[in-house]
């Protein structure tokens, strides 16, 4: 009789073993997939042994929990079991999918035939996504098939696979990597606000979780929160110090808010481990320009055109090195010339190009321009950009006016940083000093590090008489910014504060010094020999700043004493 017993009994195991490896998608909480079981000695570890912790460390899908997952399969000695073969390869193959900069000597991923997870990792492999089974219940089959998917951008296939990364959610919430992946979908489909909301709390469930930081930077800087940005990048910057990844969202926060000597120092480095990322090269030679360091420019512009001479922002980046670095009109015109004709709905180079053509000396060039932008504003409504070259072109006429009901109209169109700072220079026009002050102050507070903004708060706070804070900022800087035209400027903005004509002169030399085509600095320079009857001296600084800009407002007034000697 308990022979039979035991017979019973042993039959009722093996049916109930054969029932339980027949479902591979109908995996419970303390279930396993196919070719799958729980390692010897595995009562140590939470309530479903020693697996079941290494799955919820896997599901749970930040670095610190993949690490450890892999740390205890090495240190129990389970790498070469089929449990430990099959989680090892899906544990790296997320580590090099989702977290690439997480450097170390990983295991193969080398999971037996008999594992469900081997088919998955397989079509990973070649970028395919196959949806788990409609009554699956297995985390890791619901949501490690999207990692084929992470440089996706056809919205038809991303869809197919909300509906595993919805029943994934439910299975196990506390996972940062369905947060992720849905914030990837809604990224790509243009919902921004649902986007960060979900890298959000992807970082949120593991600060360690770096790609749900740098995603949520990259939005943030879109919709010019910079300096959340940059907070967030550099706290996941002290975490993994040595990431490419972040350092290079950080440098391009950094681009995008204008900071130029800082987006010059963190590109730098990023071109001195990869002189190919011809982004990065791109917008080296943009911010070098923006520096005045156009020798560099010329030289980071030839480096790139071996890989590309025909990209918009090139062409854009030539004219204005032509225009600015040369004074060479002609040969930015051409540039732009060409750059228009490829790129009809380029706005930064078509707007550049009407600006040349309106402030040329030519009166057919002045036509042109003119007959361009009276073409722009009849085609229609008047877009952000249409009015940007509306405002401008008030600005350089002194229509002042006219360029605040255009500027007013920008503002509340698009309302960027560039839309603020042309207005500031219209309420400069205007002689509103206390309206110029708020908006500089508003521009600075949004990017204190850029300096674009530093200056023209500077000057907005000499204009309004706080000269003590204006002196303070710009000493400050000048231990800060490095040679070249953006310190040239500083010492032209500390001259306008000095009482002694003597100290002035100097901070004048300094700023020449750095930049002899600062055109401020000339002039200024021809104004107070002109007062001391340096007639000599005058006509000197007169003939250089003409040369750079015959038509500036400031010499009109010495042309007929100067312009003819």
């Amino acid at each position: 009789m308990v022979m039979q017993r035991v017979g019973l009994l042993l039959l009722f195991s093996v049916l109930f073993y054969v029932s339980c490896v027949s479902s591979p998608h109908e995996r419970t909480s303390k279930e396993t997939p196919i070719g799958i079981k729980d390692p010897p000695n595995a009562s140590a570890g939470r309530s479903g042994g020693l697996s079941e912790e290494i799955r919820q460390l896997v599901e749970r899908g930040n670095p610190t929990s993949l690490l450890r997952a892999l740390d205890i399969i090495r240190s129990r000695e389970l790498g070469e079991s089929e449990f430990g073969r099959a989680m090892n390869g899906v544990i790296v193959t997320i580590l090099k999918r989702v977290y690439p900069d997480i450097g170390g000597d990983f295991p193969p991923i080398d999971p037996p035939l008999t594992s469900g997870y081997t088919k998955i990792l397989r079509d990973i492999e070649r970028n395919a996504y196959v949806p788990a089974a409609a009554t699956s219940t297995d985390f890791i089959e619901l949501v490690v098939p999207f990692l084929a998917y992470l440089q996706e951008t056809r919205l038809e296939r991303l869809a197919v696979a909300e509906p595993d990364l919805m029943r994934a959610s439910q299975l196990f919430p506390s996972s940062v990597l369905v947060p992720l992946f849905w914030g990837i979908i809604d990224e790509r489909r243009n919902n921004t606000s649902e986007a960060m909301r979900k890298y959000r709390q992807a970082y949120e469930l593991a600060s360690d979780c770096y790609p749900a930081a740098v995603n949520l930077a990259k939005l943030l800087a879109k919709e010019g929160a910079y300096q959340e940005a940059l907070v967030l990048l550099q706290e996941s910057l002290t975490r993994y110090p040595d990431s490419r990844t972040i350092k290079r969202q950080m440098a391009l926060v950094y681009y995008q808010s204008r900071n130029w000597s800082r987006a010059e120092m963190a590109v730098a480095e990023l071109l001195q481990r990869d002189t190919k990322d011809t982004e990065l090269l791109l917008i080296r030679s943009h911010v070098l320009v923006e520096q005045g360091k156009y020798s560099q420019a010329a030289a980071a512009l030839d480096a790139y055109a071996t890989f590309d001479a025909t990209n918009p922002l090139y062409l854009y980046l030539r004219a204005r090195l032509q225009m600015e670095g040369y004074q060479n009109r002609d040969a930015a015109l051409t540039y732009l010339r060409s750059l228009v004709k490829a790129y009809p709905d380029n706005v930064e180079g078509l707007s550049y190009f009407v600006r040349l053509l309106l402030g040329s000396s030519r009166q057919e060039e002045k036509n042109e321009g003119q007959a361009l932008l009276s073409q722009l504003m009849s085609m229609g409504s008047l877009s952000p950009p249409i009015l940007e070259l509306v405002v401008q072109n008030a600005i350089s006429r002194e229509t002042w006016s006219e360029a605040l009901t255009y500027g007013e109209m920008l503002l509340k169109e698009r309302g960027s940083s560039s839309d603020k700072m042309l207005l500031y220079q219209v309420y400069k026009g205007l002689g509103d000093h206390p309206r110029a002050l708020a908006i500089a102050q508003d521009l600075f507070q949004a990017s204190p590090e850029s300096d674009d903004t530093i200056l023209l708060y500077v000057e907005a706070l000499i204009l309004s008489g706080k000269r003590d804070l204006a002196q303070t900022l710009i000493d400050q800087r000048l231990t800060q910014v490095p040679a070249g035209a953006r310190r040239s400027q500083y010492f032209y903005m500390r001259s306008l504060l000095r009482t002694d004509e003597e100290q002035a002169l100097n901070d004048l030399r300094s700023s020449l010094f750095e930049d002899p085509r600062n055109i401020n600095a000339l002039i200024s320079m021809l104004e107070i020999y002109d007062r001391r009857k340096d007639e000599r001296r005058a006509l000197y600084y007169y003939k250089q700043a003409v040369a750079l800009n015959p038509d500036h407002p400031r010499l009109q007034k010495y042309k007929k004493q100067y312009g003819s000697l």
